[in-house]
């Protein structure tokens, strides 16, 4: 799927294992062409979002799956530090949770992030794929219907 000429970075933050594989395997089936990256925890998402250069154009955005409930540093946890960064970082990425809880307060909470675009259950699907890309090129072309007009 080339959702642009610079398809989206993909990155599952989830310390299942089989989740991974089952993104990897999703992601393949539609036929995505980006860069996949894996991480099992928090920590290690945040990390990746600290060290990146944000003023790079070869991943102008960035989706973010994110498992709420994981060891060393949850989901939650790296919401709250990921708000705290200053919006030119946060502006790389796009944040969806991806999770096993069916709790409506843990829903409600995600939605009270600003930085959450959207919540879904576990496994990943390709509907879900489909809407958040439709989203992106939606995305896409309004920054470069902005762009052109603000020039």
């Amino acid at each position: 799927m080339n959702v642009t000429n610079h398809p989206p970075e993909i990155i599952l933050i989830d310390d299942d294992p089989l989740q991974h594989l089952i993104c990897k395997k999703i992601l393949s089936n539609v036929g995505f062409n980006g860069d996949f990256r894996s991480y099992f925890t928090g920590l290690e998402g945040i990390n990746h979002v600290l060290t990146q250069n944000h003023t790079r154009s070869e991943h102008p955005n960035t989706i973010v799956f994110l498992d709420l409930n994981m060891p060393i540093m949850d989901g939650w946890e790296f919401l709250r530090r990921f708000k705290k960064l200053e919006q030119r970082i946060k502006s790389n990425y796009s944040i969806y949770i991806l999770t096993s809880s069916i709790l409506n307060s843990e829903r409600k909470n995600a939605a009270s992030y600003k930085e959450v675009l959207g919540y879904f259950q576990k496994p990943l699907l390709t509907e879900y794929l489909d809407w958040i890309f439709q989203d992106f090129k939606k995305a896409r072309s309004l920054g470069t219907i902005l762009n052109t007009v603000l020039k």
